[in-house]
């Protein structure tokens, strides 16, 4: 995919969504004031480069765990 971007706010009200669901390079977020729900990509991990299930930058889980935190 390119040229694709990331929705971390919500398409409604603008407020940051929450991870309610992640396969693959789709996340689906959830608004904590109106509930919308929508899907968008996640954002890639700088050490292994797949994503990280979030809709911020940052590395995934696993590469924490690992110690990659700097």
């Amino acid at each position: 995919m390119t040229n694709v971007k990331t929705v971390p706010n919500c398409p409604n009200c603008k407020t940051i969504g929450t991870v309610i669901k992640n396969k693959n390079n789709v996340i689906t977020l959830e608004c904590p004031d109106c509930k919308l729900n929508w899907n968008t990509i996640s954002f890639t991990c700088p050490f292994c480069k797949n994503p990280n299930g979030y809709a911020t930058k940052g590395i995934c889980s696993k590469c924490y765990s690992d110690g990659h935190r700097s």
